[in-house]
């Protein structure tokens, strides 16, 4: 699914990234661990596209990582950021149902029967969707951003710090939603130990082959 090739990313001359390679393959559940600086959400914004490694190669879904694939590659991809900013007075069901309504989704319909499952799953309430974003607190906005991804259903997402502002137990919960299927290829920076515990691999980024960019 994933095949990363000698990537070197710079900004500046300050090199964030050096000389990484690492495969991941269909339905694998991969996690990214590592120190603050070790280049950690600089690897998941270049694996959608939001910077374009100096050196090496990056291959999705077959396809070359090039500015030409670049929008075909994102249609297999969903990335939950760190943190999930409200663009107004958005409610919940319309912060969901907003993607679909986008050209690069028109021939999927919102699947509200699935909506309403991955609700209880995830410990939502029903009420959830009616509450404005920006009222919610981090751990449910990453919920809810979660919620959307699985909504989506492509097959490869890129998750930085799903859990962070969780709770132990909700966190076992998004840990057993993410890793106990097949159908998704998922990759996740993390630092929680239940998501390690539930992947099948775990590459660590040193801050020693990583220069610190600000970023994680």
């Amino acid at each position: 699914m994933v095949k990363v090739e000698s990537i070197t990313v710079t900004f500046g001359m300050r090199k964030i990234i050096t000389d990484l390679s690492f495969e991941i393959l269909n339905g694998t559940k991969a996690v990214f661990t590592g120190e603050s600086g070790s280049g950690k959400s600089t690897l998941l914004k270049t694996l959608i596209g939001r910077y374009l490694p100096d050196e090496g190669t990056i291959t999705v879904a077959d396809k070359p990582f090039s500015i030409e694939n670049l929008s075909n590659i994102r249609r297999q991809m969903y990335y939950l950021p760190q943190e999930i900013v409200p663009q107004g007075d958005e409610t919940v069901r319309e912060y969901l149902h907003y993607p679909f309504s986008l050209s690069v989704n028109r021939k999927k319909s919102f699947p509200e029967d699935s909506m309403h499952q991955l609700l209880d799953r995830l410990r939502l309430d029903e009420a959830f969707l009616t509450q404005p974003l920006l009222r919610l607190s981090g751990g449910e906005r990453k919920r809810v951003g979660l919620l959307l991804g699985l909504l989506l259903d492509r097959p490869l997402m890129l998750l930085d710090e799903p859990t962070a502002g969780v709770d132990s137990s909700n966190s076992n919960t998004i840990a057993e939603l993410l890793f106990g299927e097949q159908r998704h290829t998922v990759i996740v920076v993390t630092h929680d130990e239940s998501l390690i515990a539930k992947s099948d691999s775990v590459i660590e980024l040193k801050n020693e082959r990583y220069s610190d960019g600000g970023e994680g």
